[in-house]
């Protein structure tokens, strides 16, 4: 459904040609163009479409229940926008456009603009069928590949690139500056490895997601669906594509027009002839392209060390002779999801081509989206130090050795002091290092003895480091803890501050009987509780019949489970405890603290699902606790 006026600066050329029918020729032209945009993205893909699902029908919002489209005059440098309009279930919304009146001063001449416009645009309103809530960056980035889907021959997308190229280190997913445009490139990769209907399938995974873009992505890669699984499928996707930019201009890319492309930065170089190292500071998917220079044909090797725990990658990329846009590139990668060092080699590097060292990071770690004024997540692995050098020769060894705990105290023990003895996977390990309740590291060897140790929980940690270097980053643990009984002169068990005999055990001394100590648990209450309660009520209520004399004690805890916005919450409520006879039915009314009351109600808008775990114990006059009796209830609105 178009609309337009006919006077002030909104209007467009009102000129109409031959058929000098009601509608200018100007607004006819675009009408043609979108049925053609519609036809290629929303169509059938046995009918040459991209099979996306329509936009959702506005009632009769613009007059009906068409897509609306308005023509205005927007001023320098704006092309058009989409907006969502009514928001319905699963972050599906309807949508409008607005289009330029005249699409003069763009780089491309009006009517190739009109018609990428048109494509870009349209896609929006399909994304907001979609999920409205989807990060920007995926937005922009696909619309933008979506131009090219639809008017190949127009490439206006290319304007983006020189800037996108020389901002590697800006991250791909951050809903930032123009390199949001330029990240077409990113679903061009992905249609290279997996076909075009992969962007599609990625926002048809968005709402289950999260509305969290890696992550649709990765469901659209994987079918995976727990979170460390999706960040891992995220990561090897990244590292691929980072590698792959280094020579996108070469024959067989994944880029059908990267023979065009301008080379992608490089931030330095790599001497293989000096073995000179160089270090880099990545935030999150972002990486860095180093040419490699005296290599021979000798092995070639990169190594990399990055920051314990960083999911990230290093890659060497070959290619042969001395022009761009020929030759053959190969690529080998070494995947590091936990950081630490690895290499990678070129067993026999070709003579008169390039090599390119990339440096990697892949992590998605974040602790829940901000929101304004960044409107973007807390990002926790930016500004990552990753150091690396290459070497020709024998490939340095690598790889760490893992460290083993073989024999330690008692998991409770009285003794105040602890004994451990430790190996190394590699025999002739250079060195150990101990340290206990996460103090600094310290050289030790097998066996270690510690000092003094307090009553409570202690933890030993110990890593070994090979000859060449290299740490083992997951050291080996071992827990315990340290208990001093209290004083029990006649070792009967009963510590002597309650013994009414403590010299005594076992029998009567001077008319002092053997205490008799009841040590048999009560029978478990009779427990009951609605499978669903309202938060409206501001308390989870639960009832309690004791089978003998004594107390009832109820508790709670109210989880709210981890999203891709927000962290894992959890709230305790306080115990309540009622004496009573057998046979009497008491009720208990948790009380939500006001704090829990509004998490959780956010929670339910967002339709997490909020559970109350309610733990009912009986306890008798000795003080013996029964068995728990645990109940589940939904929290709903």
């Amino acid at each position: 459904m178009r609309h337009y006026v006919a006077t002030t600066d909104d209007a467009p050329d009102l000129s109409d040609g031959s058929d000098a029918g009601s509608t200018p020729d100007y607004v006819e032209t675009m009408a043609a163009e979108f049925e053609f945009v519609y036809a290629r993205e929303v169509g059938s893909p046995a009918l040459g479409g991209l099979g996306w699902r329509p936009p959702e029908p506005d009632g009769t919002a613009g007059g009906d229940a068409r897509t609306d489209v308005y023509i205005k005059a927007l001023g320098p440098g704006l092309y058009g926008y989409a907006a969502s309009e009514f928001r319905r279930a699963e972050n599906s919304a309807t949508a409008y456009q607005v289009m330029d009146d005249d699409y003069q001063g763009f780089p491309s001449p009006p009517f190739e603009s009109l018609q990428v416009t048109a494509a870009h645009e349209f896609n929006h309103v399909l994304q907001f069928a979609y999920d409205y809530l989807e990060d920007t960056w995926m937005f922009e980035s696909t619309a933008t590949w979506m131009e090219d889907k639809v008017y190949d021959g127009i490439n206006d997308y290319r304007f983006y690139l020189p800037g996108w190229a020389s901002r590697t280190e800006m991250p791909l997913a951050q809903d930032d500056g123009a390199k949001i445009y330029g990240s077409a490139v990113w679903n061009q990769w992905l249609e290279g490895e997996r076909g075009e209907q992969l962007p599609r399938d990625a926002w048809e995974d968005s709402f289950e997601a999260g509305s969290f873009a890696p992550f649709a992505y990765a469901r659209a890669l994987t079918e995976a669906t727990d979170a460390d699984a999706l960040a891992g499928a995220f990561a090897t996707a990244f590292a691929g594509f980072s590698a792959d930019t280094a020579e996108w201009n070469a024959p067989g890319s994944n880029w059908e027009e990267g023979s065009a492309y301008p080379d992608v930065e490089r931030v330095g170089a790599l001497d293989a002839g000096s073995g000179a190292p160089a270090s880099a500071v990545l935030d999150h998917t972002t990486f860095a392209h180093y040419n490699v220079t005296g290599a021979g044909t000798a092995p070639l090797t990169l190594q990399a060390t990055l920051p314990a725990g960083l999911r990230g990658a290093i890659a060497l990329v070959e290619r042969t002779g001395g022009d761009p846009r020929a030759g053959t590139v190969t690529t080998r990668i070494t995947q590091l999801p936990n950081g630490g060092v690895g290499s990678v080699t070129i067993p026999q590097p070709a003579a008169g081509g390039r090599i390119t060292a990339v440096l990697v990071n892949a992590d998605l770690s974040n602790s829940g989206y901000a929101g304004a004024p960044t409107n973007d997540y807390v990002w926790t692995k930016d500004d990552q130090p990753i150091a690396a050098r290459v070497s020709s020769g024998t490939p340095p060894d690598s790889t760490a050795p893992e460290t083993t705990i073989t024999s330690g105290p008692a998991a409770t023990t009285s003794d105040h002091t602890a004994r451990f003895e430790f190996a190394s996977s590699e025999p002739g390990t250079s060195a150990f290092e101990c340290r206990l309740d996460g103090a600094a590291f310290a050289s030790c060897s097998s066996p270690y003895t510690s000092g003094q140790l307090a009553d409570g929980s202690h933890t030993f940690e110990v890593r070994a480091t090979d000859n060449a270097g290299n740490t083992d980053a997951t050291p080996a643990a071992y827990s315990f803890t340290v208990f001093t009984p209290p004083p029990d002169a006649d070792a009967d068990g009963i510590p002597d501050s309650s013994d009414a005999c403590p010299t005594q055990a076992g029998a009567l001394v001077n008319g002092c009987p053997t205490p008799v100590i009841d040590r048999t648990p009560p029978l478990a209450p009779l427990v009951g509780a609605s499978r669903s309660q309202s938060v409206a009520r501001r308390f989870v209520a639960v009832t309690c019949t004791l089978r003998e004399p004594g107390a009832c004690r109820a508790i709670a805890t109210v989880t709210i489970p981890r999203t891709s916005r927000t962290a894992r919450k959890v709230f305790r409520i306080p115990a309540m405890t009622r004496p009573a006879a057998a046979g009497i039915r008491m009720t208990f009314r948790l009380r939500l603290s006001a704090p829990a009351v509004r998490a959780i109600t956010r929670a339910l808008a967002r339709r997490v699902r909020v559970t109350a775990n309610v733990t009912v114990t009986a306890t008798d006059a000795s003080g013996n606790r029964s068995s728990p009796q645990r109940r589940a209830v939904r929290i709903k609105r």
